[in-house]
């Protein structure tokens, strides 16, 4: 439930139901009008993005009585509507907004990780799209895996890619998308994630930053997450509900802050690390950033992939960019076109120290291996 102050940010009045649907008109929002049945409320389903968080949310406007108002669903221009009874629950139904179209793009889209591109493909996308065999053969489609590694690596870009290679619906979310400080709203969100991803065909959810979603409760006093957790838990679990068609992907900078219980069997078992760029790697993001930027021809995509060893393919991306600027600036002062020249990448190069220190790598290195040893 949105309180009146965000209505005020909103510059809607308590009970100005008309403006709050035409507000929704005027954005093209798809609004759902609900009615609770001896309450003089209308809950009206918008996006909060109008003011801080990327979530649905439903905004409570109680109804104004008067001569030509009446408690029927207000109708607004350019906006979808349906009227719906709470069925006696008094809960409110959280839509995710979360779901996305199929992802344009596929695993010969990720630069290098050929290691954990193949066990992306066994573990993952196999058993997701030939179903049948796997059943046949007793392996488990569906369920969860880890993706994990320093900043920058291209884990959300993983992600993206696996979607990509499956027929189904994608779910990006984030924490801030799931957590609320309304009580039994995050909880009411993860349901409704979980039923929505369960309508499709086939589903892969993927979490973003899932350490900040589901951190380990023994070092956290908040209450909310004592109850986020559990709820997550039990989607995970298939307790609630057939997650057969579900493929759960979690994306962390910090999975030994992630806690003990996601890493269960049938929840985020499956560990997959994404390391720093290789050579290949960075030649290949070097050529991709570069592609359509006037060059010089003297360039060599494969000295400059030498020299930036310990980068990030974030790091790399960043400097494609720093290296475009001074000839970018040379040609508005000249009026000329300039390309960009060897020169300009390696002044990039120096200029940016990589985001990866050797102590954050081997922080992962070592829990990599750690786990290795469990296996």
């Amino acid at each position: 439930m949105v309180s009146p102050d965000t209505l005020n940010e909103l510059g809607i009045a308590n009970g100005d139901t008309a403006r709050l649907t035409s507000l929704a008109g005027e954005k093209a929002i798809d609004v759902k009008v609900k009615s609770e049945p001896g309450m003089d409320k209308l809950y009206i389903l918008v996006p909060n993005t109008f003011v801080s968080l990327n979530s649905m949310v439903y905004i409570s406007a109680p109804l104004i009585p008067s001569s030509n108002t009446s408690k029927a669903p207000i109708k607004s221009t350019g906006s979808k509507k349906e009227s719906t009874e709470n069925k006696g629950s008094g809960k409110e139904q959280h839509k995710p907004r979360m779901v996305m179209g199929k992802p344009n793009l596929g695993l010969s889209d990720v630069a290098g990780l050929s290691d954990a591109k193949r066990q992306i493909e066994e573990k993952i996308i196999l058993p997701f799209t030939n179903e049948k065999l796997a059943e046949r053969y007793g392996i488990r489609s569906g369920g969860g895996v880890l993706l994990y590694g320093p900043p920058g690596t291209g884990k959300t870009h993983i992600a993206r890619a696996v979607a990509g290679e499956v027929e189904g619906g994608f779910f990006y979310v984030t924490p801030s998308e799931i957590t609320d400080k309304y009580f039994g709203s995050s909880e009411a969100k993860i349901s409704a994630l979980f039923e929505e991803a369960r309508s499709q065909t086939k589903s892969v959810i993927f979490f973003d930053e899932v350490e900040s979603l589901l951190p380990n409760r023994g070092d956290t006093s908040s209450d909310a997450m004592g109850r986020i957790v559990p709820q997550f838990l039990a989607e995970m679990d298939g307790m609630l509900g057939d997650n057969r068609n579900i493929l759960m992907l979690g994306a962390t900078n910090q999975p030994w802050s992630l806690d003990p219980a996601v890493l269960r069997p049938g929840r985020f078992d499956e560990q997959i690390y994404i390391p720093l760029p290789d050579q290949e790697a960075r030649e290949f993001l070097l050529k991709i950033s570069m592609k359509d930027r006037p060059l010089d021809k003297g360039i060599s995509f494969q000295e400059i992939s030498e020299i930036t060893e310990g980068y990030s393919g974030a790091d790399i991306v960043e400097i494609c960019n720093k290296s475009a600027l001074r000839p970018f600036r040379d040609a508005i002062a000249s009026n000329n076109l300039r390309s960009i020249s060897m020169e300009d990448i390696k002044e990039a190069i120096l200029s940016f120290e990589p985001s990866v220190d050797s102590n954050m790598l081997d922080k992962f290195e070592t829990y990599r291996d750690r786990k290795s040893d469990l296996k």
